[in-house]
């Protein structure tokens, strides 16, 4: 927060700033994600379709050996929108086609024709190399003829991103320009009003019972000008209490410091109304302050309200001439809260009147501490276990149980009164059908001191019943396992979900099976369909081959007329 304007207006409108071009720019990228993948997703339907008639075509060509027309064709081709590259493969990998656009947009036919390796499978495949979208499509006749090879350039859709990216970032400068102008506008007057309040707080400490002119503005402002002029006024009555009561601690403060300075214990000392008289060094010490910071402070400075509700009626026990020993919570000067242990008395002058007491404060911060960690933590777990969906019970060394959620009252129609302290083996519950399975595996887990996961089943009137364990060793100080916490996860309906599915996808498979018999069969005339027009395309050639025989055998002129 240090890098943040310290103005609250400014403060805001930069932190709106930020809210707004993170979201412009996040929302723009996401946009321009949405629209390439749909673009791309087009194209790569578009392009499979026009890869697959040029397949088609190259077929022809291959059946023929018409390379010539071949590379015409390809020529045609690469003049399609987005075409970068046309390749046309035989099977060995020998290539037999090749247009290419430059980066000019003009189209050439590169002369390297070295072999490359081509797919394993024989069937139509697609990727994404750099900037271009490259298709694989195979060249059959009823056998394959060969690969198709198709590159298609990918620019139109990055600048598409590109575009609808800036377009976001303006909108998102537009709405920061906006924004800024109306916090501007709307903090203005608070700012100012803040302004204004500060510099009167710092003439507090003058205790003169200056009073601030309230504004009718935000309840807040007003509650705050309120504040500030009643604490005005209650520093400036504390001052001249403070005043009239210094000179009568200065005379009984020589009583108490050469009694009091060398010990090594806190002492503290209040009048009868609980204002410090005195305090040694050590115990300004433990607090952070000097003795001449806490004389003439009234106690209760040095506590929250909940410690002055317990101070006053400890008071009230001090009066009544009680001497007792109590922790007690104080806040040092730094704000850290400390704990101590004090021992105190009632202080009486000749009469018999209070005037005071006194305590001995020993500093218990460090073990106070530590029980309240140890508190706090046991609290959380039985927070989270007390309201867990799971059941969850602890067990000693010994396999007895010495906790239960409940949950696990809940699922066992017991108490835990009736449960604890009793083994898995002695009491029936759910888990009675497998317990002395459990308890082995149980008393094994924490032999080896390691976490085991253990499944149990069994049935139940005719149902079965799954659960999931989760046993967790828990070691004392010495590194010695002396329980171990288990977590059960009632598994039923997820186990028959799962039996479900298999049998579904058993069925699955049997109907995927016969689709792809009927499919086979479909296949298979297809091809000798193929075979046959083929067939009738190569006799066609050989005729023609034989009549340009018997012209070049026969002298003169044939008149096939």
């Amino acid at each position: 927060m240090k890098l943040l304007p310290r103005h609250l207006n400014n403060r805001t409108i930069v932190l709106v700033a930020i809210v707004l071009c993170v979201t412009g720019i996040l929302s723009g990228w996401v946009t321009a994600t949405r629209q390439s993948e749909r673009l791309i997703t087009a194209m790569r339907d578009h392009s499979s379709v026009m890869v697959e008639h040029f397949a088609e075509n190259c077929a022809r060509f291959l059946i023929l050996e018409d390379y010539a027309e071949l590379e015409s064709f390809l020529l045609k081709s690469a003049e399609l929108p987005n075409v970068v590259q046309l390749q046309v493969f035989e099977p060995d990998g020998r290539i037999v086609g090749d247009t290419k656009r430059t980066l000019d947009g003009k189209l050439i036919v590169p002369t390297d024709m070295k072999r490359i390796v081509l797919p394993s499978n024989s069937k139509p495949s697609d990727s994404i190399s750099g900037e271009h979208l490259v298709f694989w499509y195979p060249i059959t006749a009823g056998k394959l003829l060969g690969w198709v090879r198709a590159d298609f350039s990918l620019a139109s859709i990055n600048r598409s991103q590109e575009e609808t990216l800036t377009q976001n970032l303006i909108l998102a400068m537009l709405w920061v320009i906006c924004s800024a102008a109306m916090i501007f506008i709307v903090l203005r007057p608070t700012a100012v009003a803040l302004n204004k309040l500060a510099l009167f707080a710092r003439e507090l400490n003058e205790c003169k019972g200056n009073r601030i002119e309230v504004h009718h503005e935000t309840i807040e402002i007003e509650a705050l000008e309120e504040s500030l002029n009643y604490a005005s006024g209650k520093l400036l009555s504390a001052e001249q209490q403070l005043i009239s009561d210094r000179e009568r601690l200065r005379k009984s403060e020589e009583n108490y410091r050469r009694l009091l300075d060398t010990i090594q214990e806190g002492i503290w000392v209040i009048d009868k109304d609980a204002v410090t008289t005195f305090v040694n060094p050590r115990m300004a010490d433990t607090l952070g302050y000097t003795p001449e910071e806490m004389i003439g402070r009234h106690l209760f400075t040095f506590m929250d309200e909940q410690g002055r509700a317990i101070a006053e009626q400890n008071i009230e026990r001090r009066k009544q001439g009680i001497k007792e020993q109590h922790d007690f919570e104080f806040i040092r000067k730094d704000g850290q809260r400390i704990y101590t242990r004090l021992e105190t008395g009632p202080i009486h002058d000749d009469t018999g009147n209070y005037m005071g007491s006194i305590a001995a404060v020993a500093d218990i911060t460090e073990r106070k501490q530590a029980e309240i960690r140890l508190h706090a933590s046991e609290q959380l777990f039985r927070s989270l276990a007390e309201n867990s969906p799971d059941v969850i019970v602890r067990y000693d060394r010994e396999g007895r149980r010495i906790y239960v959620n409940p949950e696990f009252e809940r699922v066992n129609r017991l108490s835990a009164q009736e449960v604890i302290g009793r083994k898995p083996v002695e009491l029936s519950t759910e888990l009675a059908p497998i317990a002395t399975e459990f308890t082995e595996k149980l008393m094994a887990a924490m032999a080896s001191g390691t976490v085991a996961k253990i499944d149990l089943s069994w049935n139940k009137e005719g149902k079965a019943i799954c659960w999931f364990v989760r046993v967790v060793p828990e070691f004392d100080a010495d590194g010695k396992v002396v329980s171990a916490l288990t977590i059960w996860n009632d598994i039923t309906e997820r186990k028959q979900t799962e039996e479900e599915l298999r049998l579904l996808n058993e069925e699955l498979d049997l109907r995927v099976q016969a689709r792809t018999a009927e499919l086979k069969g479909k296949n298979a005339e297809l091809e000798r369909l193929n075979k046959i027009f083929v067939g009738r395309e190569l006799r066609m050639i050989e005729l023609k081959e034989r009549i340009k025989a018997l012209e070049a055998q026969t002298p003169g002129n044939i008149d096939t007329a």
